[in-house]
């Protein structure tokens, strides 16, 4: 086995454990000492290749709980990901679902129950004029509906009743803001044919169009009343208007 006679100088001289003075000398003595420098050379050569053998090592070291690791941070991403996908169903579905069931418009139309308006047989030229007004909105012809119902004038006797069947043509046509003010008027009219049932849908109206104030306003007024018709129907509906699911809807 070859000795190198200057391997502890060379090893402190790397280290950096020389005094100034000794560093100064010994790197002038590289340039005079021939052995001194070959051995110095294959020191350095050593040392490079120990560092990649090291290297190497190391990657391997690393490797070993690496891979799991990987395995684990993908696992976790992939999780996460699934999650943040399930997630955003979840609150596309709220927001679909609000927005299906729990939209103002959706409340009214889910709400809104068509009056069985049946066919009166009476001989008058108006009431036959009703007759076919009321025949025609049962077939779902709304806008011959309204036509019909405007010919009967306020001096005839049922007058009243084709109001109330214009009203429930324009909310049917989706003509609602034609359809409050003959609401409204049948309320002030207080035939008790008409009141509460106008007083609920001028509500459901008022909810199509947007005016929920008004429209609360009026469910808190039947809502209140013992014996109102629509008590029940207007606290259900309030209910929804105030309910979590409300505020999902846009």
């Amino acid at each position: 086995m070859k000795e190198y006679s200057h391997y502890n100088r060379i090893v402190e001289y790397d280290e950096g454990h020389l005094s100034d003075e000794q560093q100064k000398q010994f790197e002038n003595e590289l340039n005079t000492n021939a052995i001194l420098k070959k051995e110095y050379e294959l020191f350095l050569e050593a040392k490079s290749l120990s560092d990649v053998l090291q290297y190497e090592q190391l990657k391997k070291t690393i490797g070993s709980f690496q891979e799991p690791l990987v395995k684990v941070v993908s696992f976790w991403k992939k999780s996460l990901a699934i999650a943040a996908s399930f997630f955003l169903l979840i609150a596309g579905s709220f927001f679909l679902y609000a927005n299906l069931k729990y939209k103002d418009t959706q409340l009214a139309l889910q709400f809104y129950e068509s009056p069985n308006f049946s066919d009166d047989r009476s001989k008058a030229i108006a009431e036959t004029i009703l007759n076919k007004a009321t025949t025609a909105y049962n077939q779902k012809d709304f806008s011959t509906a309204i036509t019909l119902s405007q010919q009967i004038t306020p001096e005839q006797s049922n007058y009243t009743s084709a109001q109330y069947l214009l009203a429930h043509s324009y909310f049917q046509n989706h003509n609602w803001a034609k359809a409050v003010p003959i609401f409204s008027d049948l309320i002030q009219s207080n035939d008790e044919r008409y009141l509460e049932s106008s007083q609920w849908y001028l509500a459901l109206t008022y909810l199509e169009l947007g005016s929920q104030s008004k429209a609360l306003n009026l469910l808190d007024q039947i809502s209140s009343q013992n014996t109102h018709g629509y008590k029940n129907d207007a606290i259900n509906l309030k209910n929804k208007l105030n309910s979590w699911l409300y505020k999902f809807s846009f």
